[in-house]
């Protein structure tokens, strides 16, 4: 996680630098971009369909709901700006992001009584997003998409009346992964930029790619179940762009 932050930010670092350097070519096209590094908050969760939450009823014996976590997110931002009012942004960001779930189920010890639990999924992301924004005066709003690579993560189990379990989770497409590693989501913002060095936004990030393994999702559709979950996040944050030489 550090390892990844610290290459993204180091990146964003060393290009500016470079860019702003070249004074020659400055004075012109590059004129047009801005870099900087955004940080800020998410309220993150895993949105089940109806299929899967029929599955774990019936077969599981599990009922519960998604619940939003906080979570957070860093990196680089790139903006080239093509009109007075039109932009294009792109960036790399490292992302904490998941979900949690809060269920009863059958106690094992004891199936005809119901225990209480949470699950929390913690999982790290490589994210690129890009999106187009457009601008009246300091307020923006911006359309667009990103894609997530998983670096790493790990399921929580906290259930009545048994200890703390943590999982580590697999990626891929084969039976013993549970969710993808890729993920392809729209990204929709609204920005306020406060002077020429800061801004503040609020998004809101939607999956569109279904998150479990497509081997698994086999398994699950010969049992007759449409087993389906998808990120979903809502957050704030600060941009600072690096303020230019000369």
């Amino acid at each position: 996680m550090k390892n990844a932050i610290l290459l993204i930010l180091s990146f964003t670092f060393l290009f500016t630098n470079f860019v702003f350097g070249q004074k020659g070519i400055q004075a012109n096209f590059l004129k047009k971009f801005n870099f900087g590094i955004r940080a800020g908050g998410n309220l993150s969760t895993l949105l089940y369909n109806d299929g899967a939450d029929q599955c774990a009823a019936e077969l599981f014996g599990i009922e519960g709901s998604e619940t939003y976590v906080p979570r957070y997110f860093i990196g680089g931002h790139t903006e080239f700006s093509f009109r007075d009012n039109m932009s294009i942004t792109l960036g790399a960001q490292y992302v904490f992001k998941g979900g949690g779930e809060e269920f009863t189920m059958p106690d094992p010890a004891n199936p005809s009584q119901r225990v209480s639990g949470t699950i929390d999924n913690r999982i790290n992301y490589l994210q690129i997003p890009i999106q187009y924004n457009f601008k009246l005066k300091n307020y923006s709003i911006g359309v667009g998409g990103y894609w997530s690579y998983a670096l790493s993560g790990e399921q929580v189990w906290d259930v009545e009346g048994s200890d703390t379990e943590k999982i580590d989770m697999q990626f891929g497409e084969s039976a013993e992964d549970w969710m993808k590693k890729t993920d392809l989501g729209i990204n929709i913002e609204l920005g306020y930029k406060i002077n020429n060095n800061f801004q503040i936004f609020a998004h809101y990030q939607q999956g569109l790619t279904p998150q479990m393994s497509d081997a698994n999702r086999e398994t699950f559709k010969s049992l007759g179940y449409d087993y389906k979950f998808f990120h979903r996040a809502y957050g704030i944050g600060l941009t600072f762009f690096i303020p230019r030489k000369g």
